[in-house]
């Protein structure tokens, strides 16, 4: 029996501290490593041969707790919060996993009293059922909450109290009824078993609505965050909607006044005053220039935005190749043409900026019938991760692209990132599509 229970604690130690570490890595989206499976073993198995000489009984709980909070700050390098409630959280729910299974044990515990080889096979099955109620309870919580980025640290430590009463809960009922580990249990009353399960159970439900709730308000300090900057982008876009109309204003007024400006230079040239003329087609000069655009898409608006992205580009040493021509029917606004140019383009100098190699930006476009494709290319660090799902860029490009019944594809190869848009310019902004014949 003396060897049953040694050989028993070491196995049930070493899956739950395996199932708390993996836990805490997928909550935190970190790698565990070996290293730091090896040393959370050697801790809790230290653990609990210190609750066996102390004086302190369950010591061996709180020393696990201080185990995977020490991991979590040296080993996956989280914050104080975040190591705080995610040891907590491990912990308390391999505890109400073993406790429910107590309670289950405990009830069926008359049945097969006086029987040794069902009480060995209700006990490794006990352990079994506890392990796996545990790595389902993980992988529950862990599949529908992060806490890699969180909104604010003290947003985190909201999840601490809760915690610690439904801990304190768990821990005064195995301390006075039930242990972790093995023990033959005497013969109690069904009806206080019973009552125990389900306060058990009813704290499992509690922890799922405190991190649902947990869930809930960082997605709404997510999306004010996200509306905070769609509405920094909306007032930057219009800006450059507002240079673009005072730009072409000056133009045509510039262009109006050409014919004046010619019969000024003339009047030079008839006077022979050369040294004037030159400096009078010096500064026609410099007022033509201030009203051209770098780039030439045939939309104002997209040319200032290019030309004020593009600056940035080449001042990172960032080659820059544009081949398009926008089309002129005006079904597409400026403002939607702005959202794709500007996020494409915020990207793609980000992503250069990540690289060491050679720079390039390359954004060409095509119109075939009623449909306009554009393609951005940017080198980028070919150990970047894949593209992930759509971010707040991407997403607010497809939003533009879905408007006008399009589709947007990214992906990521040998070192280039390639973005893919696709527009139905037959299509109006109010989503009515008119077919041209």
């Amino acid at each position: 029996m003396e060897w049953f229970l040694l050989l028993f604690n070491i196995v049930t130690i070493a899956v739950q501290g395996i199932l708390q570490l993996l836990f805490m890595g997928h909550l935190t989206e970190k790698r565990v490593k070996l290293r730091h499976f090896a040393v959370c073993l050697a801790m809790l198995y230290c653990a609990g041969f210190t609750d066996f000489l102390a004086a302190f009984p369950d010591s061996d709980i709180l020393l696990n707790i201080l185990t995977l909070y020490i991991l979590g700050r040296l080993g996956l390098k989280n914050n104080r919060p975040v190591s705080c409630v995610t040891a907590v959280l491990a912990v308390y729910i391999a505890q109400l996993s073993f406790g429910l299974m107590d309670s289950v044990t405990m009830l069926l515990f008359p049945v097969i009293h006086g029987n040794a080889p069902l009480l060995y096979l209700l006990i490794v099955l006990a352990a079994f059922l506890s392990s796996a109620l545990c790595a389902i309870c993980f992988r529950i919580i862990s599949s529908h909450i992060t806490l890699q980025n969180p909104p604010q640290g003290l947003l985190t430590w909201l999840l601490l109290p809760p915690g610690l009463f439904l801990f304190a809960v768990e821990f005064y009922i195995l301390s006075v009824n039930y242990k972790s580990v093995v023990l033959f249990p005497g013969s109690l009353q069904l009806r206080k078993h019973i009552m125990l399960l389900l306060l058990q159970a009813l704290g499992l439900g509690v922890l799922f609505c405190s991190l649902y709730a947990y869930r809930r308000i960082c997605e709404s300090f997510k999306a004010q965050a996200d509306l905070a900057l769609l509405e920094q982008e909306t007032h930057s876009l219009k800006n450059y909607v507002s240079q673009a109309q005072i730009r072409y204003e000056k133009t045509r007024s510039f262009r109006h006044d050409v014919r004046n400006y010619l019969s000024v230079l003339d009047g030079f040239l008839r006077d022979g005053s050369i040294d004037q003329a030159r400096d009078y087609l010096k500064n026609l000069d410099a007022a033509a220039g201030e009203l051209s655009f770098p780039v030439h898409t045939g939309n104002p608006t997209v040319d200032i935005l290019l030309g004020d992205k593009l600056e940035l580009a080449k001042t990172d040493g960032t080659a820059v190749d544009i081949s398009l021509k926008l089309p002129q029917d005006g079904r597409i606004t400026d403002l939607d043409w702005c959202v794709i140019f500007a996020n494409a383009l915020d990207n793609a100098i980000r992503a250069c900026r990540q690289g060491n190699n050679s720079k390039s930006i390359r954004i060409s476009g095509e119109q075939q019938g009623d449909f306009y494709m554009l393609e951005f290319e940017n080198t980028c660090p070919e150990d970047q991760p894949p593209v992930p799902d759509f971010g707040i860029g991407l997403g607010n490009i497809k939003s533009v692209a879905l408007k006008y019944a399009g589709a947007v594809t990214a992906g990521q190869q040998h070192g280039l990132f390639r973005l893919h848009v696709l527009l139905d310019i037959s299509v109006q902004p109010e989503g009515i599509s008119k077919q041209r014949a």
